[in-house]
């Protein structure tokens, strides 16, 4: 199975396309199914917990008058849900009480009393448990147990039908995917057939043809646009290096006599300067003529065609003569000649012009004024002469020497030149490092100082023979002989020399050689042979080894990895083994063989090469020949892959396109805080154009009314890591707008913080949606407010209403149960003690149950908070929590009068201090309790403290009210809705504190 990569890209499409949908898919149905679980669990968990309430609220009377069967009869009410499989009522020391059973196999299944409120899900089974309570006493316990097959039945229901949407989707997907992977894919699989076709023909006159103005439209144009260069590129190419050869072929027949003919005309240029002068104003090299009154200038035929202008074909003034002279040279020139012109002197000098198709021609010009009577200039006349030739080859002349010179300086053999005297003229600084003398003291001495006593006579005889017979008394390549040091050391040295004449002198070089040097220099030349088979070996560029025919010699391992072949497979091949397709494999190996035989080969070059196994790779190839004694050369070709740098410079070219089509404002600047460059966003908002803000401060940008010292603070913290914020900033108009701005600073690869980048985008929309919002929450908190006031006011209205019914109507008809069995005991014998004992229970509890009818009344509604007002219903209501729970309640009240206030106030007063009073029953532990209720200065103060064990009002305050309770939030929300300012102090082992102040 072939690799994902190599798949085509319609495919390639269609399969990502799939692959987002389907997961997408997938990933929405879990959620929806997970969803759907959790939501049925809570519903089945929301419907259990209300019919064990609804059954623990029927069973309170069952409980408290032992009534079993009524108990049954109320678990019985069940059998209406099919899915309860079995429910028990508890006593409150844990005996079963009352049971239900949905059928007879679930009989006996009944867990052990629990001692709180819990809810359990297994396998197939729900099971809750909820205390049962009676004015805040817990009397029993309901157990129900619950079935899970509705729950599995609607899962498998909804398992189904998104297994039925997931696959309509794939179909769907699938079929949309094949048909819209076209748009993108069609484009570019008839540019790379097209490619294939071009690099296979090597006709750059096709193009390819584009159908959209997106990014394939944009590479289809470009693709274009490369063909065409090539085309001209390699046209131009041919042409010149036709016209190039023939140039060179000219040239090297003329170079010699044009040197020599050149330092002739020089010599006699020095000898005779004024004949020199006239001959050039008669000769052919061109003259000119300055009328300077009229400004007109008269050009020679020659000076024309140098010029590359045909003659007489235009009208020629200084000006535009100067015009023609090269930009570098324009200056000089004018200078020259107004200062001739203010002298009367004659003036030379050599300058460049341009030509008309933008070529550089050297010329040689010459000129003197004419005066008249009154010693004013009134003409000009002069030569020039094109010395573009003399001017290279002065330049070769000069590189030659500097490359001689450079040569025998770093040579590591001593140089050493003499004249026909045995005479030093030049030595380079290996002669002094392998004699030990320096330059100054070699020039001028007798060659014969670097030689032992006993060759210094033969070395002056055979000299001199040489001179007059030219017959040598050695051989004068690689002669082995003895050396002399200054130290007086011998030295065994190897001498080559070689005879020239100049300018009727013979000069001799000769070439000396330390033998050890040359010892060391092998066994150098081993180790380098030796690390140069381990770098071949072991480098992690590739590296190939052809020969003049473009026949593979050697290649590397890495080499091999590269193209993806064996060596074995290319050993031996032609250098067009490694490429893919049908290329003009002939054409390639003559233009290889031509560049061979001619040097001319690419150092250094990067391309972009398809190789045999159809993979396409970016390479960096450097070239270099190797030439050997025997005359055999090879060349040396090192290949490295830039693929991925070739790819990262891709992606930071798209990187860049995407900062200049950001939505948000980017901004660079340097470390010292000057704009170096901004995106068009940045540009749209701010105002400006792009080189009215470039080289300015970012503080330009600044609000006066931020900090001022926010733009180094941004910097400091940019710096160590980053910063985000708001600020204000300043559009060009002057007009000042908030920002979120994110700063970070660039580092080089040397981790040196080059510049800054700042993003930040207008937030003024969002500052005025934030503005609405808010006044849209505030709006809200006031209906809230006042929606829970008006449920506070209908709560009290009800629970006035519920204490009324049970104080006059369930009250009532118990006193009239209590008189009929005093009625029904009268009538019963004496001699019955039994039932009048029955009797006198059923009576206590009508007197229990009526005594606990006025107590539920009363903290519904305390009807003495109605007649009374505020302190007497506290009095009361300290004083009954004192008898019920035990803990002593102390009512300190400064004045004892019966002041009234506003029913809402006292209701909710009332409410806060019953509330407070049962938190510290059920929570506190305390022993004590101190109420204070205290009128001054208009304000109304309420504060109850007790000594119990208290609480971490911080971590209370985090909690979610539903772990909380509502009791703090209730006392919270009535001092609130009565406008008061509330306040709880508490801390652990030393009480709680609540302190309620209402201004009146």
């Amino acid at each position: 199975m072939r690799p994902f990569r190599d798949v085509p890209i319609k495919r390639k499409l269609t399969a990502i396309i799939m692959l987002t949908s389907s997961v997408a898919l997938v990933l929405a149905s879990v959620a929806i199914l997970s969803y759907e679980l959790i939501t049925f669990r809570r519903a089945m968990v929301s419907e259990l917990s209300s019919l064990a309430k609804i059954i623990g609220a029927n069973s309170t009377a069952a409980l408290t008058f032992h009534d079993k069967k009524s108990a049954e009869e109320t678990l019985d009410a069940l059998r209406a849900n099919e899915h309860i499989v079995s429910a028990c009522i508890y006593t409150p020391d844990g005996t079963v009480f009352a049971t239900y059973f949905r059928d007879s196999a679930t009989t006996g299944q009944i867990p052990p009393a629990p001692q709180e409120e819990s809810v359990q899900f297994n396998k197939n089974y729900l099971t809750l448990s909820l205390p049962i309570f009676l004015n805040g006493e817990r009397i029993g316990a309901v157990y129900i147990q619950s079935d899970l097959e509705e729950m599995y039945s609607a899962m498998k229901q909804y398992i189904v039908i998104i297994l039925g949407v997931l696959l309509l989707s794939s179909f769907t997907a699938l079929f949309l995917s094949s048909k819209l992977q076209r748009v993108i894919s069609g484009p570019i699989l008839h540019l790379a057939q097209l490619a294939r076709r071009i690099s296979s023909e090597r006709n750059y006159t096709l193009r390819a043809v584009s159908k959209s103005n997106d990014e394939v439209g944009t590479l289809i144009d470009g693709f274009n646009q490369m063909l065409e260069q090539i085309r001209l590129r390699d046209a131009a190419l041919q042409t010149a290096a036709d016209e190039l050869e023939k140039r060179v072929e000219q040239r090297t027949r003329e170079l010699q006599e044009e040197i020599n003919e050149r330092k002739r005309a020089e010599e006699k240029i020095k000898k005779s300067e004024m004949l020199l002068s006239e001959a050039q104003q008669v000769s052919h090299l061109g003259s000119w003529e300055w009328d300077i009154p009229t400004d007109t200038v008269t050009w020679s035929d020659e000076l024309y065609r140098l010029y590359g202008i045909e003659p007489h074909s235009i009208s020629i003034n200084y000006e535009s003569f100067l015009m023609r002279v090269h930009p570098e040279d324009r200056s000089f020139i004018d200078e020259t000649v107004r200062r001739s012109y203010e002298s009367h002197e004659p003036f030379a000098f050599d300058h460049r012009i341009v030509l008309p198709d933008g070529g550089i021609r050297w010329l040689y010009g010459r000129g003197r004024v004419i005066v008249d009577g009154s010693g004013k200039a009134i003409r000009m006349m002069g030569t020039s002469q094109d010395i573009t030739e003399r001017k290279l080859a002065e330049e070769n002349v000069r590189k030659l020497q500097l490359r001689y010179h450079s040569l025998t300086e770093a040579a590591s053999d001593a140089i050493i030149s003499i004249n026909e005297h045995s005479e030093i003229i030049f030595a380079n600084r290996a002669t002094g490092r392998i004699f030990g003398y320096s330059m100054e003291e070699l020039q001028g001495q007798d060659l014969t100082m670097l030689m032992p006593d006993y060759l210094r006579a033969l070395h002056k005889q055979g000299f001199r023979h040489y001179l007059e017979t030219r017959t040598r008394h050695l051989d004068w390549e690689h002669t082995e002989l003895k050396g002399l040091r200054k130290d007086g050391l011998e030295i065994p040295v190897e001498l080559s020399l070689a005879e020239y004449t100049d300018e009727g002198h013979r000069y001799f070089i000769g070439i000396v050689r330390d033998i050890a040097e040359r010892k060391r220099a092998e066994d150098t030349l081993r180790e380098s042979e030796t690390r140069f088979r381990s770098v071949w070996e072991n480098s992690a560029d590739g590296m190939r080894l052809t020969d003049e025919n473009g026949t593979i010699v050697a290649v590397n391992d890495a080499f091999s990895k590269i193209v993806g072949m064996e060596s074995a497979e290319l050993v031996g091949q032609p250098i067009t083994i490694t490429y893919y397709g049908d290329k003009d494999v002939g054409n390639m190996l003559w233009l290889y063989r031509k560049r061979f035989e001619e040097r001319t080969m690419e150092i250094h070059t990067e391309r972009i090469i398809t190789l045999r196994s159809g993979k396409t790779v970016y390479v960096e190839a450097s070239h270099s020949f190797i030439e050997l004694e025997n005359r055999k050369a090879f060349l040396l070709g090192i290949f490295r892959d830039i693929t991925e740098r070739k790819l990262a410079e891709q992606r930071l070219q798209m990187l860049a396109h995407t900062i200049t089509s950001l939505n948000d404002c980017v901004c660079i600047t340097d470390l010292n805080n000057t704009i170096i460059s901004v995106n068009q966003a940045f540009l749209t908002t701010y105002g400006y154009e792009e080189h009215e803000i470039r080289g300015k401060n970012v503080t330009v940008l600044r609000s006066p009314n931020n900090p001022e010292s926010l733009t180094e603070e941004i910097v400091r913290a940019a710096l160590k890591g980053g910063w985000s914020g708001e600020l204000m900033n300043v559009r060009k108009n002057g007009e000042e707008f908030p920002i979120i701005l994110s700063s970070s600073v660039v580092r080089d690869s040397n981790g040196t913080p080059v510049a800054l980048v700042g993003i930040s985008r207008d937030i003024t929309e969002q500052k005025n949606l934030q503005r609405k919002l808010d006044e849209i929450a505030r709006q809200r908190t006031e209906d809230l407010v006042k929606f829970a006031t008006s449920i506070q006011s209908a709560q009290e209205e009800e629970r006035r209403r519920i204490a009324r019914e049970l104080h006059d109507d369930l009250g009532q008809r118990l006193s009239g149960m209590k008189f009929n069995i005093e009625v029904f005991e009268e009538a019963i014998p004496k001699t019955d003690k039994a039932t009048i004992s029955k009797l006198n229970q059923l009576k206590q509890q009508i007197d229990t149950m009526l005594t606990e009818i006025r107590r539920i009344s009363s903290n519904l509604h305390p009807a003495a908070l109605d007649d009374f007002g505020l302190l007497v219903a506290l009095q009361l209501l300290c004083k009954e929590f004192e008898k019920i729970h035990r803990i002593k309640v102390k009512l300190h009240s400064p004045d004892t009068r019966m002041v009234r206030y506003d029913p809402h106030v006292e209701i909710a007063l009332y409410r806060i201090t019953q509330e407070a009073l049962s938190n510290v029953a059920k929570h506190a532990a305390a022993t004590a309790v101190s109420i204070q209720l205290a009128y001054h200065n208009n304000t109304l103060y309420l504060s109850i403290e007790d000594n119990g064990k208290g609480f971490d009002v911080n971590s209370i305050r985090t909690e979610r009210a539903t772990d909380r309770g509502l009791g703090l939030i209730s006392m919270k929300e009535r001092a609130e809705y009565i406008g008061a300012r509330y306040s709880i102090e508490s801390q652990p082992d030393r009480g709680t504190t609540i302190q309620v102040e209402i201004p009146l």
